[in-house]
């Protein structure tokens, strides 16, 4: 291994897979998924739930809210959805 990597690394051998204008358009259209009321409510429940109990020594902040939001958001789009909403 020592010998495979003493002239370069495999990351060095990496291309790019989408180009700038891509992602920067993927981004908006995360941002574009509609997050239901009731998931917003259990995101802003999460995070305090994580602020309140005693096991947790520091909790969630509202950067840690937002990205659990956003993650909601991709994940509705990664699966085709124009929306988060729940399914109960």
């Amino acid at each position: 291994m020592l010998e495979r990597l003493q002239l370069g690394h495999p990351i060095e051998q990496l291309t790019s897979v989408a180009t700038v204008e891509e992602i920067i358009a993927g981004q908006q259209a995360v941002r574009k998924i509609h997050v239901d009321e009731k998931v917003r409510d259990y995101i802003l429940k999460i995070v305090h739930a994580t602020r309140a109990h005693d096991a947790v020594r520091l909790g969630a902040s509202p950067r840690a809210s937002m990205a659990v939001f956003r993650a909601a958001q991709a994940l509705a789009a990664i699966q085709g959805f124009d929306s988060c909403c729940p399914t109960m």
